[in-house]
């Protein structure tokens, strides 16, 4: 699927990856947070990788091959 398909999923709060990253265990979310003022206006993507057996979560930017790539899948 296209980064914009899984943009998508992300929206409904599904988990995304792409094919291409070979390793199962990164994966990449929309995340929106909320702080007593209440909620920010803009969302991030982060990425979420398993490094040593332990959960390594912060925001990462995609590079222009992956926002045009057509290898993305929902991660079940």
């Amino acid at each position: 699927m296209t980064f914009s398909q899984a943009l998508d999923l992300m929206k409904e709060g599904k988990t995304v990856r792409r094919k291409r990253w070979g390793y199962h265990g990164s994966n990449i979310h929309i995340a929106i947070f909320k702080n007593e003022l209440g909620p920010m206006t803009e969302a991030f993507i982060y990425m979420y990788k398993e490094v040593d057996g332990e959960a390594v979560t912060f925001p990462t930017p995609l590079s222009c091959e992956s926002l045009l790539a057509e290898d993305w899948e929902e991660v079940k």
